[in-house]
């Protein structure tokens, strides 16, 4: 059945494929590097945390739900469940109950390091990379906390916003999930 409907989607333009196991997500169709590279990787990432792989494919489904009917509110309700499925996924590979807002604090400094910068660390991420997401998660817990409780920033969110917080939260997941892998293989 994956190859008709694969064969189906390489006809139509507004979706995309992946397969994981025996089953298929169809999503709205994005860039095809980002798809592939993105979205189907993480996708297959998550196959060992079967609750968040999930939540993830129904956030794809909101999303596409909100290409159908475009509404700031639906795409808003996707931001937030982004946010909740990393800090779910923080959660699962720490071994914890922390909030997200616990989870990134102090990934950087050796001498104060959250469960995640010690994770980190330990399997030798490099100060670098550390770094860089101390900048980049704050700003996208911010940006996701906007739109938690019926935006009261009063910002309006587009398909270009959503889109782009889907593929970082993808990348944000695949790297996770990697560096999981890692961790247990030592």
């Amino acid at each position: 059945m994956y190859r008709e409907v694969k064969a189906l989607g390489e006809f139509h333009e507004c979706f995309s494929i992946a397969k994981q196991g025996n089953s298929i997500t169809i999503y709205p169709y994005g860039s095809p590097l980002l798809d592939e590279q993105v979205i189907n990787q993480t996708l297959e990432g998550l196959e060992n945390y079967p609750y968040i792989l999930d939540k993830f494919k129904h956030i794809i489904k909101s999303y596409q739900s909100a290409e159908i009917e475009p509404s700031p509110h639906k795409y808003s309700d996707v931001i937030t469940n982004l946010h909740k499925v990393i800090e779910m996924l923080l959660k699962t590979i720490l071994e914890n109950e922390k909030s997200f807002e616990k989870q990134i604090k102090n990934i950087t400094q050796d001498d104060k390091l959250s469960d995640l910068g010690k994770f980190l660390k330990d399997i030798n991420i490099s100060t670098h990379i550390r770094t860089m997401l101390s900048e980049i998660l704050p700003k996208y817990k911010d940006y996701s906390n906007d739109f938690k409780h019926e935006n009261p920033s009063g910002n309006l969110i587009n398909k270009p916003e959503v889109e782009f917080m889907i593929y970082l939260t993808g990348t944000i997941i695949r790297f996770l999930t990697q560096a999981n892998k890692i961790s247990k293989e030592n």
